[in-house]
């Protein structure tokens, strides 16, 4: 036999041998992930984006048959804990809990270090909450059309207070733009601490997410004239939306999903996003989700992106009307 024919022959065994190999060995995203996967949530425990990640987490945690891990990076309205994930290793294996927040950030900080389109890969949008305008008892509107009519009757004496630079400010800016209110911005140190602004009575209006501020207004200590996103609370039936109040199109949510770092493998985003989705639909967190005002929305990372792309644009536009950039 010559050494030519042997060649031949072990080449196409050895081709053979690594074909079969190839057929054997699992693909990325049918043994993703291999190891614990960090959820980075960009805020301190409590609030709402670290009880969007607790409900998520261990379900999420539980299907993949891996630890998320979440670990709270709090500090400049969300951007420090985006930013680590903008700079982590893009395996798939560091992912962000993403809020309305990060792609406001966009708008308002000039020097902001990292860019919400071109630094992330948007994994899956997990679940939205309507934000709640609420009025101290003593303010005599009664409907969001009483409040329209008092503030054009006192241009800039009517108060609200808000998260500074956060969908809190950003979404009364917006109903501000829509109506011609001319309403008076008292920035505050978070969503807490803007709601107890209005509680004590120092300022007249806040717009918060339905979680936190729904507890004031079921005990009567807030008054609630409508509710943000496209369609009325359950829990508050007859509480009507800010577009039934003659603001038509008006739809503003706070607003949770996962990404990952830019160059994150697709197999790995595809993987991350079945995983998400799964637990978004679980039967087990249905009253758990309700329970915390949380409206599933799940799809494709495609229709993520293309909803922070929009998200980008929209609040770019409220920011520069307002000329609110903070940095």
């Amino acid at each position: 036999m010559s050494d030519q024919r042997l060649n031949r022959r072990t080449a196409l065994g050895l081709i053979g041998g690594a074909a079969s190999l190839m057929m054997a060995t699992p693909s990325y995203a049918d043994s993703f992930p291999a190891g614990p996967v960090r959820l980075i949530v960009p805020f301190p425990p409590g609030g709402g984006a670290d009880a969007m990640a607790r409900i998520i987490g261990p379900k999420a945690s539980q299907i993949a048959g891996q630890d998320f891990v979440i670990e709270n990076h709090g500090g400049a309205n969300g951007n420090i804990g985006a930013e680590l994930v903008a700079r982590a290793n893009p395996d798939g294996y560091t992912v962000l809990l993403a809020t309305a927040n990060w792609t406001i950030s966009e708008s308002i900080y000039k020097s902001l270090p990292f860019n919400v389109v071109s630094d992330f890969a948007p994994v899956a949008y997990l679940a939205r909450t309507p934000n709640i305008i609420a009025l101290n008892p003593s303010f005599p509107a009664k409907s969001l059309r009483d409040l329209e009519a008092l503030a054009k009757a006192s241009p800039g004496k009517i108060n609200y207070s808000s998260d500074q630079g956060g969908p809190l400010r950003l979404g009364v800016e917006l109903l501000d733009s829509d109506t011609g209110m001319n309403l008076m911005n008292v920035p505050y140190n978070g969503t807490a601490a803007a709601i107890l602004g209005a509680l004590r009575g120092d300022v007249a209006i806040v717009m918060a997410p339905a979680p936190a501020i729904l507890p004031y207004v079921k005990s009567g200590k807030l008054k609630a004239l409508a509710v943000s996103s496209a369609e009325r609370l359950k829990l508050l039936p007859d509480v009507p939306t800010v577009a039934e109040s003659g603001v038509p199109g008006f739809d503003v949510n706070q607003w949770y999903g996962i990404v990952a770092p830019a160059k994150t493998p697709k197999s790995a985003v595809d993987a991350l996003n079945g995983i998400f989705i799964k637990a978004l639909r679980a039967p087990e967190l249905e009253g758990t989700l309700r329970d915390a005002i949380l409206i599933p929305v799940g799809g494709s990372p495609q229709s993520f992106a293309d909803f922070v792309r929009n998200d980008v644009t929209k609040w770019a536009k409220v920011a520069k009307a307002a000329n609110i950039p903070l940095s």
